[in-house]
């Protein structure tokens, strides 16, 4: 008898996720781009910063395609053509690597060396890889 009610509270456990649907929402979002498909990450890179609305990063390293969303905290994202961040790459990582609070972009790239793009905290980056030290990393540079 145990074994069957553990059996049928599996059962409508899975059920219950399985129920589950997921909506595309790109169009309504505002994140509509061409298939790029290298690599996306969300993290807190715009402000206003500390609401819990993160941000759109996705790449092709295929390219020059490189597109930043800033989080408009209604389901929508803008578009950020004047960020500083010019090129697209293998994948970006997000670290605060100079301690200022705000979050930074590490770029990783097959063809194209790598970039570090320091956040200004103003909605602006800038590339600080040569004075990092970090500037010419040969060889194939490939993120998670």
């Amino acid at each position: 008898m145990k074994k069957t009610v553990l059996i049928l509270l599996i059962c409508l456990v899975g059920l219950t996720f399985a129920a589950q649907r997921f909506n595309n929402a790109t169009g309504s979002s505002g994140t509509t781009m061409p298939d790029i498909g290298q690599s996306a990450l969300f993290a807190d890179i715009f402000p206003p910063f500390g609401q819990g609305y993160h941000d759109l990063v996705a790449v092709s390293d295929w390219g020059s395609d490189v597109y930043l969303f800033s989080n408009d905290g209604d389901g929508t994202f803008t578009r950020e053509y004047s960020s500083g961040v010019t090129s697209g790459g293998a994948g970006y990582y997000t670290g605060d690597y100079n301690n200022d609070g705000f979050l930074d972009l590490f770029r990783a790239s097959i063809s194209g060396g790598v970039k570090l793009y320091e956040n200004n905290g103003d909605g602006t980056l800038t590339n600080v890889a040569g004075a990092a030290g970090v500037a010419h990393q040969p060889g194939w540079n490939k993120s998670c």
